[in-house]
């Protein structure tokens, strides 16, 4: 799967990586994280518009926003 000459390119990387180790976890722990909020808004809006824009509610719906 790998070439003799990725690996190399890897180790080489890694070890100029090494000072930015802590830096690359956390980012990877946040993915999560970004992912969760990134689907969060879309289902958000699918609520506000099912919920109260489709029945004519819209004082309802100016009201959860600011509460």
């Amino acid at each position: 799967m790998l070439k003799g000459l990725d690996v190399k390119y890897l180790k080489h990387f890694f070890h100029f990586a090494q000072p930015y180790r802590r830096t690359a976890w956390i980012g990877v722990a946040m993915l999560p994280l970004s992912i969760a909020c990134s689907l969060l808004f879309p289902w958000l809006i699918i609520q506000v518009i099912d919920g109260y824009l489709s029945h004519g509610n819209i004082d309802a719906c100016s009201r959860q926003s600011f509460t």
